[in-house]
């Protein structure tokens, strides 16, 4: 396998975000699709235990696999089952609970729910979802082909927890912790051959760096049930981002460098983001 590609850098639409949204974390399109395609037949089951605003599950609808997605954030949760095939299979739920976020999420199934835009309550079930959906009033995930997910970032001066969605205390120490955790349980939810794989990059900030892809690499390797196999650099073509191709390195660092702002990193540096104009695929496979 090349352990190098290059793929659009087209983003999203930021005004297809909710009002409540006050930054555009979304993975680029492109890299879901990509792993997808890449690590899946049609007809596969594609988990993301870090859901967000959903673009890796409506990836695995577009190209025709089964997308399964758990997301803390009930908003987000309602956000992502408004624009899915098959809403019934986003949970509210920790990524580190694995299969019983499906359960405890299923047993609520009659609650009033949160609505996308933080303000209207609604029914838990979509009048739309398939008729599979409501059987049992159960989510019962399948053995899944693929897990394509981008963990929240988290910097190693950061003092916020991202698994409390940065709403509590936390240490980079925990964090990775975390993530070996949450990672153990997508473990118990992949298939025999089932494949891993982590979008994820360093970020720069002001003169530094925190190495959040080597360190969650790592972390994830120390996941029983999974051993790390190889990473994939993803570069990015220009797309939608109007970068010139003789421009200084300097000039894609301004807002990382930027004095006076307080936000020292941002997903607008670079062409990928976070200071850089390529991110990871860390690839792990499956192990009994």
């Amino acid at each position: 396998m090349r352990t190098f590609r290059t793929l659009p850098a087209d983003r999203p639409d930021p005004d297809t975000l909710p009002d409540w949204c006050d930054v555009d974390v979304r993975s680029i399109p492109a890299v879901p699709e990509w792993c997808i395609e890449t690590f899946t037949d049609p007809g596969d089951a594609v988990i993301d235990p870090f859901a967000g605003f959903g673009t890796t599950i409506a990836a695995a609808d577009r190209l025709g696999r089964a997308g399964y997605g758990i997301e803390r954030d009930p908003r987000r949760v309602a956000y992502v089952r408004e624009r899915v095939d098959h809403p019934r299979r986003v949970v509210v739920g920790d990524a580190r609970e694995g299969r019983s976020a499906f359960i405890s999420d299923a047993t609520g199934d009659q609650e009033e729910f949160i609505s996308s835009d933080g303000s209207e309550r609604k029914p838990h079930i979509n009048a739309d979802d398939d008729e599979e959906d409501h059987e049992g009033g159960d989510v019962d995930p399948p053995a899944f082909d693929l897990c394509c997910t981008a963990p929240p970032f988290m910097l190693d001066w950061m003092d916020t927890d991202p698994f409390e969605g940065y709403e509590s205390a936390g240490s980079y120490g925990a964090y990775l912790a975390d993530a070996t955790a949450a990672f153990e349980a997508v473990a118990d939810l992949l298939a025999p051959e089932g494949i891993a794989v982590v979008e994820v990059s360093n970020v720069r900030f002001g003169p530094g760096v925190s190495t959040l892809a080597w360190d969650l690499a790592d972390a994830i390797d120390d996941a029983a049930g999974l051993r790390f196999r190889t990473e994939i650099v993803l570069g990015f073509e220009d797309g939608d981002i109007g970068f010139e191709d003789d421009a200084s390195g300097d000039d894609g660092d301004r807002m990382v460098d930027a004095a006076g702002d307080d936000r020292t990193w941002g997903p607008e540096t670079g062409r990928y983001g976070y200071g850089y104009d390529h991110c990871y695929c860390l690839v792990f496979d499956h192990v009994s």
